[in-house]
């Protein structure tokens, strides 16, 4: 954050978004800028332009995905901030609604067998 001039640091944050809006990497800064200044709304609007941008890398918006769903552990009100940051990754990369889809199914599979006994342990035998 511009050695804690934070007011230097939003000048400059302006200025390359004034320059090239379309980077989403500039959105990422943004949204952890406004985060540790303790602005949460502008942080998670900088944090959906970013998702929004199909030049900001699927691997980069699933990490920020499994942080929030983690964080979603002990912070229930976020639930609702990583299902509309799920539909932007969906909207804006369409190939990976069917790995999401197979994830999810296959977790499914794992709770319906867990319910059913079927699960086997690692050396092979039978859950009782």
């Amino acid at each position: 954050m511009s050695n804690n001039q934070p007011d230097k640091a939003i000048e400059i944050y302006k200025k390359i978004t004034a320059i090239d809006p379309d980077n989403a990497y500039i959105h990422m800064s943004l949204a952890d800028y406004y985060r540790k200044n303790g602005n949460k709304e502008k942080a998670f609007e900088e944090l959906k332009l970013g998702f929004a941008n199909p030049n900001l890398d699927i691997d980069t918006k699933v990490n920020i995905l499994l942080n929030f769903y983690s964080i979603n552990q002990l912070y229930t009100d976020l639930k609702e901030q990583a299902f509309e940051l799920s539909k932007i990754l969906v909207e804006t990369h369409p190939s990976i609604r069917s790995r999401i889809l197979s994830m999810e199914i296959f977790f499914y599979k794992i709770k319906i067998c867990r319910s059913k006994g079927m699960l086997f342990e690692s050396h092979g035998s039978r859950q009782q």
